[in-house]
């Protein structure tokens, strides 16, 4: 990294700033401990973004949402609030082409709106094959440390369908939006998917507001009495 480069760093970063101004003797060296994202390549598009304020990430079919969700745990862990902001902005006008990647964003920034419009905006894309899946052995289960359902999205299917989402998805969006998404998308699978959208954010406030899980204990309430 040059100089140069890690002034625009230490100024873009309350983190890194904390850690002193950079010097040329002796040199401010700074050790990065997350191999998930602390990586060469979220380091290259962090410094491009601050070089030239633009955001390049490798395209949704190839890598769908990885590299978006690393990228923003990257600026989250070091408080790069400027350049969070630019990257939420470009997603926003990216967002038909990276439905994925804006979604999982958006859902991480608390922009329940934005996760609305995306599932009713039209095609979401699909997960790609890779040639890489390794088809289960007849009559057993697989290793989930090798079964590509627990890393890989189920190929073909789209890209914001939870049945089709991989672990690290479920682990990585909050548990409301989780909430939201399956039942919105099983509640339109009939019905008109432009409504996809209305019937997350009905199910997020649900959630929230404590009505589906009041209406879960009063059913179950009603069903021991039912047993008495």
């Amino acid at each position: 990294m040059s100089l140069c480069a890690s002034f625009h760093v230490s100024n873009n970063s309350s983190v890194f700033r904390s850690k002193g101004r950079p010097t040329i003797s002796p040199p401010l060296r700074i050790k990065l401990t997350d191999p998930e994202f602390e990586t060469a390549a979220v380091l290259s598009t962090f410094i491009e973004m601050l070089r030239h304020g633009k955001v390049e990430l490798p395209d949704e079919d190839k890598q769908p949402g990885r590299p978006a969700l690393n990228l923003f745990r990257f600026l989250k862990k070091y408080e790069c609030r400027v350049h969070l902001q630019l990257f939420c902005n470009w997603l926003k006008l990216k967002g038909d082409n990276r439905p994925l990647s804006a979604f999982i964003v958006a859902a991480l920034v608390d922009d329940h709106a934005w996760c609305a419009k995306l599932l009713q905006s039209g095609p979401m894309g699909t997960w790609p094959t890779l040639k890489t899946t390794k088809k289960a052995p007849a009559k057993s289960l697989p290793n989930p440390a090798n079964c590509p359902a627990f890393h890989e999205g189920q190929a073909d299917m789209s890209l914001l369908d939870p049945n089709g989402a991989p672990a690290w998805l479920w682990r990585t969006l909050p548990d409301d939006y989780k909430f939201a998404l399956g039942r919105s998308w099983s509640a339109c699978s009939t019905w008109e998917e432009p409504k996809r959208g209305e019937y997350f954010e009905y199910y997020l406030l649900g959630y929230r507001n404590g009505e589906f899980l009041a209406s879960a204990q009063a059913l179950t309430c009603s069903r021991a009495r039912q047993g008495q």
